[in-house]
């Protein structure tokens, strides 16, 4: 008898791990589906990977954005049958573990909300880059529109994103020549 207790429960670990991956795949869904796509979020979205190895089955879920001019980022979220969730996000990029669904979730929306952050923030970088190598107002205006007219969607800007990158170039230019 014990042998089968033992099988019983082995069987319902993996088949709660299961439930609680297919959970977590069914509302990260749910979660990026406001953001999938769009420009302000780095053309969001989503890749899954499975994978086997020594600790057993990993599931990836590659949540993937980039910032203007196209470098691409990511935030990652991986699930072991042993380890349960971990989130690997940032820069440099640090990994968190979680034991629920909800918090790796809230942990997840967090980051994602924090894209448009840091879409300003590299676009602040790299117009400062461009100041700094001694670019004119006109040119500076002019890598600014490439930006707009950048056919890599994620790596285009936002009209928002695009009136702070002028008054910011406006702001550094008058910095540097005054």
């Amino acid at each position: 008898m014990p042998e089968t207790q033992s099988f019983d429960s082995s069987f319902s670990s993996s088949r709660a791990s299961s439930d609680e991956l297919e959970e977590f795949r069914r509302r990260l869904m749910t979660l990026l589906s406001p953001y999938r796509g769009k420009v302000g979020f780095g053309n969001l979205r989503y890749e899954e990977r499975e994978w086997g190895g020594d600790d057993g089955k990993v599931t990836s879920f590659a949540i993937v954005y980039e910032t203007p001019g196209g470098s691409t980022n990511q935030i990652t979220v991986t699930h072991g049958e042993d380890k349960g969730f971990a989130l690997l996000n940032g820069d440099p990029p640090e990994e968190t573990y979680f034991s629920s669904v909800d918090e790796v979730l809230k942990a997840v929306e967090e980051a994602v909300r924090q894209i448009p952050h840091r879409r300003i923030e590299k676009l602040k970088a790299t117009v400062k880059q461009w100041v700094e190598s001694g670019k004119s107002l006109h040119e500076l205006l002019q890598e600014i529109n490439r930006l707009v007219r950048s056919e890599f969607k994620g790596g285009s800007i936002t009209h928002q994103e695009l009136k702070m990158a002028i008054q910011y170039c406006i702001q550094l230019s008058s910095e540097t020549r005054g």
